[in-house]
């Protein structure tokens, strides 16, 4: 029984995001609890470290930032030029620093264990009588019910202290080693394919917008063209492909972090936190490529909605 209590081990891996709690009749999954309780605070550092800054004495995070955020700027205008690269960098910028605090805050060490604990839910098993037909079998009878007596005197008495032990689902929680369902408080919102999709969406809207403002009229016969049956079809091949930015952009993004998630959860738990650190490594690693993709991409797409009928 000590074998097994040591060797127990329970990965707790859901595909879709918990819902930990309703706001007006609306589920709060733990993935948009994240996405706010991240956003919120780093729209208010980003505030105070603004005000702080001093451009004739700055400090050691301050020409970081700089570093930073030129290497950035300077991809942007590689891409776009650098008219087009001061008006839409604020814009990429936000999607760049969301997917990346998105990314990287679930890694942190313990945010993955904090949870919710409901109640777990109990299944009675079907009562088996004994009875007795001749009294040459009493005996034999009165022997079996007491090895069957002390056999569920000694369950009951295993199962409160050991049983969800032996079953993997205890937690630690402040009230103490308790019993239960588990429902993670936070997840990556990247790792949420609604949230991706969210992301997607805004991309490749404000990319046609953009497109539609700068070009007018004309950006539409990218989409509906009747000057001949190829430009038609041409049409309706574009029309798919900003379908297919949508899908491309969300399932990468999701399948990157999620299977992150995954493989974190899964080393961590066959070499008991052993191996976690170098994966640990390369999943930040992928959250900050992850994050530079989908803002390369998003510059691309946009550079090439500008420019599509000035060629």
């Amino acid at each position: 029984m000590l074998l097994k209590l040591f060797l127990t081990v329970e990965v707790h891996i859901s595909f879709q995001p918990e819902v930990l709690f309703n706001f007006f009749s609306q589920g709060i999954t733990n993935s948009l609890y994240t996405a706010l309780f991240v956003l919120i605070p780093t729209i208010f550092l980003i505030i105070i470290f603004s005000r702080n800054f001093n451009a004739l004495k700055p400090s050691k995070i301050e020409l970081f930032l700089e570093m930073f955020l030129g290497g950035l700027f300077g991809l942007v205008e590689s891409i776009m030029g650098e008219k087009n690269a001061l008006k839409y960098f604020s814009f990429l910028l936000t999607f760049f620093v969301f997917i990346l605090v998105s990314n990287w805050f679930p890694l942190l060490p313990g945010i993955s264990s904090i949870g919710l604990v409901g109640e777990e839910k109990h299944t009675e098993e079907p009562s088996v009588e004994y009875s007795t037909t001749t009294s040459s079998n009493n005996v034999l009878d009165t022997e079996e019910g007491v090895v069957l007596s002390e056999t569920a005197t000694v369950k009951e008495e295993v199962e409160p202290t050991f049983g969800c032990l032996l079953k993997g689902k205890c937690y630690l929680t402040t009230s103490g080693i308790t019993t239960g369902s588990f429902k993670h408080m936070f997840r990556a919102p990247t790792a949420d394919l609604s949230a991706g999709m969210a992301l997607a969406l805004i991309s490749v809207v404000v990319t046609n917008i953009v497109g539609f403002k700068t070009n007018k009229l004309a950006y539409l016969s990218k989409y509906i063209n009747f000057n001949g049956p190829i430009n038609f079809v041409v049409g309706i091949l574009e029309i798919i492909s900003e379908i297919g930015k949508i899908v491309s952009f969300s399932f990468r993004l999701f399948g990157n972090i999620f299977a992150g998630e995954v493989l974190l959860v899964v080393i961590t738990a066959i070499s008991f936190g052993a191996a976690t650190l170098p994966f640990l490594g390369l999943e930040l690693f992928v959250g900050v490529i992850q994050a530079l993709v989908f803002f390369m991409l998003t510059a691309v797409f946009l550079n090439l909605a500008i420019e599509h009928h000035h060629s």
